[in-house]
């Protein structure tokens, strides 16, 4: 687990308060009963932690699984300590086509439990926070489209129907990493306080290794191992618990606002 402390940022809504957001990703369910006791330490973990809410940035379910019981129970759970969002990520989008609508049609019936809310290119909000869950088409993902992978990303990024403004703390679930290159590519990006990601599995690099890489321009601001790697991704394979506490302290400020298309 790792605890990350935002000592300020602002909104313009007269809030002043902490904020604690517990992040986790990339279950990769397989719908064996192996996972309920990991579950039940995640559970155990997050409950001690007493976030104000939870956010899961995708890969919930690993691709070709069509149990979902274990994990609806543990993200039922979770809605009982706080508002959980969720977003969607590349193993849903890489169903054939009759296994993405099975899928598609359970992630969204999950908010039929309390404080639950599953997201797809649209937005959650509360008094003082606004989530929004993006998600990107299968070809960004793709190693074969790696040429266009920015272009995708920007009218995909850009195709999201979802308002802005400075009266809320405006945090994005996307989850493939944004490096800042995207950031500063698109204006509107630059209106979010928070992005969480994820599908890296924590980097799959120690952090002493990733201070020496990050000396040298190839590798600082970048994933190190991608996910078309058959050693890489046994690696993957162990980083997929990782809890993230992140705490905020949230001051008033003016406004600005944009609406996105």
């Amino acid at each position: 687990m790792s605890k990350i402390i935002l000592e300020k940022d602002e909104i313009n809504n007269g809030v002043n308060r902490n904020l604690k957001i517990v992040s986790i990703s990339d279950a990769h369910d397989d719908g064996k009963d192996k996972r309920i006791e990991f579950y039940k330490k995640i559970y155990q973990t997050i409950l001690t932690l007493e976030p104000d809410y939870i956010c899961i940035s995708g890969d919930i379910i690993e691709a070709g699984n069509t149990s979902f019981a274990n994990i609806e129970s543990l993200i039922k759970d979770l809605g009982q300590l706080a508002h959980t969002v969720i977003s969607l990520g590349n193993h849903y989008l890489q169903l054939d086509d009759y296994n993405k609508q099975v899928m598609y049609d359970w992630y969204m019936n999950l908010k039929k439990y309390s404080n639950i809310h599953p997201l797809d290119n649209d937005s959650f909000e509360t008094e003082d926070v606004r989530f929004v869950g993006f998600t990107e088409t299968l070809d960004s993902y793709l190693k074969q489209h790696k040429d266009e992978w920015k272009k995708m990303f920007i009218e995909n990024f850009n195709a999201m129907n979802v308002c802005l403004d400075d009266s809320k703390y405006n945090i994005l679930l996307a989850h493939k990493p944004i490096t800042k290159e995207y950031f500063d590519l698109i204006p509107s990006m630059q209106m979010y306080n928070l992005i969480l990601s994820g599908h890296m599995h924590n980097g799959c690099t120690p952090d002493f290794l990733c201070e020496f890489l990050d000396q040298f321009d190839i590798t600082r601001g970048k994933g190190i191992f991608g996910q078309y790697n058959r050693l890489f991704d046994f690696i993957d394979s162990f980083y997929n618990g990782h809890i993230h506490e992140i705490n905020i302290t949230l001051e008033e400020k003016t406004t600005r606002k944009l609406r996105l298309k």
